[in-house]
C-alpha cells in the first residue's frame, strides 16, 4: 500500500512538473531580429577586378514566404560601396549583369603588404565597414610528386600528387584549389573544371608546422576530349581572416547530421561576411597526351 501511494505521488508530481515546464516555455518572448548587410569580397593583386557582393540576411524567427535563394537573401543593388587604401578611394559601381559591385584593377591597384578599407551604406540606415591587409609573401612553388593512372567506369583517369613547402616564419595561411584544363579547338579557348582533393585540406595554416611540407592528392581526373590532360593548381597565401572565415564555413557544411551548429566567422563591422586579401599563383602541369 505504501509503495502504491508513493508511485501515485511520483506520477502526479511528474505531471505537474511537465505541465509547468510547458507553460514556462510557451510564455517566453522571442527577441526580434533585424536583417543585416552581408558582404563578400576577396581582393588580390592578381585579380583583374575588385568584386564586392552585397546581400541582406534573413532575420531569425521570421516567417519566410520565399523558396529561392535569391528571394531569401536579396542582392542590394542601390548601395554605396567605396574602397580606400587610406589615401586614395573610389566608389565601386554596380554591374547589373553579374549582380556584383565591380571595379577594374586598372582603376584601383591592389598591392601586396598594403591595407585596404571597405565602406558600404544602403537605404534603411545600413552601414558597415571592414579592412584587410594583402599578404606580402608570394606562394611557394608547387612540386608535382607523382601521377597515378587508374581505370574506373571503363575510362582511364589520373590522380596527381603534389606538395609545397611552408614559407619560413610563423603566421602563414594557405588556400589550395585544383582544376582540370581543357582546350576548345573551335574557339581556341581554355576551360577550367573544379576538382576536389582526396588528400590534404583546402584551407590550412602553418601553426606547429613551420617550414614543413604539405602534401595533396587530387580526385580522379578524366579526359573526355582526348587532348592533353592538364591540371592547374592555384595556391594562395591568405590573411588570417580569410582562413578563419572559410574554415568556419567548411565546418558548418559538414556531412555529420549530429554535429553542433558552427558559428560563421565575420570581420564586417556592423554586418556579416568577409573582406579579405590573398596572393595567388596558378601553376599548370601536363599529365598526359
Amino acid at each position: 500500500m505504501k509503495n502504491t501511494i508513493s508511485n501515485i505521488f511520483v506520477i502526479i508530481f511528474s505531471f505537474l512538473f511537465l505541465s509547468s515546464c510547458e507553460n514556462m516555455i510557451s510564455d517566453v518572448d522571442v527577441p526580434e531580429s533585424l536583417p543585416k548587410l552581408v558582404i563578400h569580397s576577396i581582393i588580390s593583386p592578381q585579380s583583374d577586378f575588385i568584386k564586392v557582393k552585397v546581400t541582406k540576411s534573413r532575420p531569425l524567427y521570421v516567417h519566410n514566404p520565399y523558396n529561392s535563394y535569391d528571394e531569401q537573401f536579396p542582392v542590394i543593388k542601390n548601395a554605396s560601396v567605396r574602397i580606400s587604401d587610406g589615401v586614395n578611394s573610389m566608389v565601386i559601381p554596380f554591374d547589373a549583369n553579374r549582380d556584383t559591385y565591380l571595379l577594374s584593377a586598372d582603376e584601383f591597384e591592389i598591392l601586396p603588404s598594403r591595407t585596404y578599407y571597405l565602406e558600404v551604406t544602403a537605404p534603411g540606415g545600413f552601414r558597415v565597414n571592414a579592412e584587410c591587409t594583402i599578404p606580402s609573401d608570394l606562394p611557394p612553388a608547387i612540386e608535382l610528386t607523382g601521377i597515378e593512372e587508374v581505370e574506373e567506369y571503363g575510362q582511364t583517369g589520373y590522380l596527381a600528387n603534389f606538395r609545397f613547402q611552408d614559407i619560413n616564419g610563423a603566421g602563414h595561411f594557405y588556400n589550395v584549389v585544383v582544376a582540370t584544363s581543357y582546350g576548345d579547338e573551335s574557339t581556341g579557348g581554355e576551360y577550367l573544371y573544379d576538382l576536389w582533393l582526396s588528400r590534404g585540406e583546402p584551407y590550412t595554416s602553418d601553426k606547429n608546422k613551420d617550414g614543413e611540407y604539405y602534401t595533396y592528392k587530387t580526385s580522379t581526373i578524366y579526359n573526355p576530349v582526348e587532348q592533353e590532360t592538364k591540371i592547374v593548381i592555384f595556391l594562395s597565401v591568405t590573411d588570417q581572416d580569410f582562413y578563419n572565415y572559410h574554415k568556419s564555413v567548411w565546418n558548418f557544411e559538414g556531412d555529420n547530421p549530429f554535429q553542433e551548429p558552427a558559428p560563421i566567422f565575420s570581420n564586417i563591422e556592423g554586418g556579416l561576411g568577409i573582406f579579405a586579401g590573398v596572393n595567388t599563383v596558378g601553376t599548370e602541369f601536363v599529365l598526359s597526351n
